[in-house]
């Protein structure tokens, strides 16, 4: 192990020591989109907009933006699910049905919301990002230890 490694398993053994069951992070209850763009603080100069919520997106992991102002949102629907019964660590689930996509959010009154959402791609297994280039939208895969 060089030096650096050990610096570096020493910093994060002591950066994991400082997390324990004891002092647990706080659980904060669901709010409704107006209600939880409330409870944010921002600093002075700054502010927080609200332009899309449910049912036009669930469970955003990745946006990106055309050339035209429409987002492209990786939604991942299936994550962290998975079957206890038959969980194995570090095993790719291939029988499991992929249940991310992609959707396309647009303004089409121009207030600066997104008010139309339309399933761009479906059947995808846990996209993560999205890249934009030359008028197409990419995706990325989530790959599990170990595959």
């Amino acid at each position: 192990m060089t030096a650096l490694s050990r610096w570096l398993f020493t910093l994060l053994a002591i950066g994991c020591s400082a997390i324990s069951a004891a002092d647990p992070l706080p659980r904060f209850p669901p709010l409704e989109p107006a209600e939880a763009l409330k409870s944010f603080v921002v600093r002075d100069g700054f502010e927080m907009q609200l332009f899309a919520a449910e049912p036009l997106v669930t469970d955003p992991v990745a946006m990106e933006y055309d050339e035209n102002g429409r987002a492209y949102v990786a939604e991942m629907r299936d994550y962290p699910y998975t079957d206890k019964a038959s969980d194995k660590p570090f095993v790719e689930r291939t029988k499991d049905e992929p249940l991310g996509r992609i959707r396309l959010l647009e303004d089409t009154d121009g207030d600066g919301r997104f008010d139309k959402s339309t399933i761009f791609a479906e059947g995808l297994s846990w996209p993560t990002g999205l890249a934009m280039w030359k008028g197409a939208c990419m995706s990325s895969r989530l790959r599990t230890c170990g595959t």
